[in-house]
């Protein structure tokens, strides 16, 4: 389908050892742990945990058990809509 819910426990198996930066207005987070070897390059990762701000991600790159996910502008804030539009889904 192109797009996986990541695990509710996902920052915590997977955020040990994380690496985050900013680059070109987007977070990047590399990472490595059990979920590694089942996402895609170009897909689509998302966490919607109740009263959290959501997490909406592309896998950029795999490169053995570590992947790259680069985070994307959430449009259906109305800080971050389009002439006044915003999204109602992901």
């Amino acid at each position: 389908s192109g797009m996986e819910e990541l695990p509710a426990d996902f920052w915590e198996k997977h955020g040990k050892g994380i690496e985050s930066w900013q680059q070109g207005g987007h977070t990047l987070y590399r990472i490595t742990g059990p979920l590694v070897p089942s996402i895609l390059t170009n897909e689509f990762v998302y966490l919607e945990p109740p009263g959290e701000a959501p997490f909406h991600a592309n896998v950029k790159e795999i490169h053995g058990h570590t992947a790259l996910l680069s985070t994307l502008k959430y449009y259906s804030h109305q800080n971050n809509n389009v002439w006044g539009i915003t999204s109602r889904n992901r």
